[in-house]
């Protein structure tokens, strides 16, 4: 394969790329409610979350059906391109040739499908298991919560400093905001998520933000 024809492939692959990449985000952080542009995230940073949904079992099944159905086709294919002749190769060669543009179409709504069913799950999982994220715990300006909504808003930054529950966990970070879930410990016995709440906490109003690593 030549230079051109590398980074001709490179391209579509990154397309493909960054299109899972780019339903999954959607898809997990519109379950809790955040919205994508909030997070201001880059397209390299699109081409590196789109590792969640290339390791997910439903990609690896899907592609090892793609990779058994490649085999046969191509073995089909070389059988008829030594059968027919000229003509009738060149006939063929269209057909292969509008077969690939088909699946390459074909391939966006099946990927759609694969990369939300995976951002459910994840959604799912770091709901179930909110220990897979960071714990972040914060202290706060002395100015900060004096709006009119005072009652309300001292009783948020309460929850928020204290975290007596330990269950603050953080989602992202943009250059204003740390995003963060305050989430009690799922129980299977219950059998549903516990109501859960999503915090935009202003950096301007954080003096210290401290973010605990597992012991494990």
């Amino acid at each position: 394969m030549s230079l051109s024809g590398i980074r001709d492939l490179l391209i579509i692959i990154g397309i493909y790329c960054y299109f899972i990449a780019w339903v999954y985000l959607h898809t997990y952080y519109d379950s809790f409610g955040i919205t994508t542009e909030s997070l201001r995230l880059s397209y390299t940073s699109y081409l590196i979350f789109s590792y969640d949904v290339l390791t997910s079992d439903a990609f690896i099944r899907f592609s090892i059906w793609a990779v058994i159905a490649f085999i046969c086709l191509s073995a089909i294919f070389l059988y008829l391109l030594h059968k027919f002749q000229r003509p009738g190769r060149m006939r063929l060669r269209f057909i292969r040739t509008c077969a690939i543009l088909l699946a390459m179409v074909a391939l966006f709504p099946i990927l759609f499908q694969i990369a939300k069913q995976t951002a459910l799950a994840n959604y799912s999982d770091d709901r179930t298991n909110t220990g897979s994220k960071h714990r972040i715990e914060f202290i706060f300006r002395k100015d900060t919560g004096m709006d009119s909504n005072a009652v309300k808003s001292n009783y948020s930054l309460s929850l928020l400093s204290s975290d007596a529950g330990k269950n603050l966990r953080l989602l992202g970070e943009t250059d204003e905001y740390f995003i963060v879930l305050n989430q009690l410990p799922y129980d299977r016995e219950v059998g549903s998520f516990p109501e859960g709440a999503v915090y935009y906490i202003d950096k301007k109003d954080i003096l210290v933000s401290h973010i605990i690593l597992s012991s494990r």
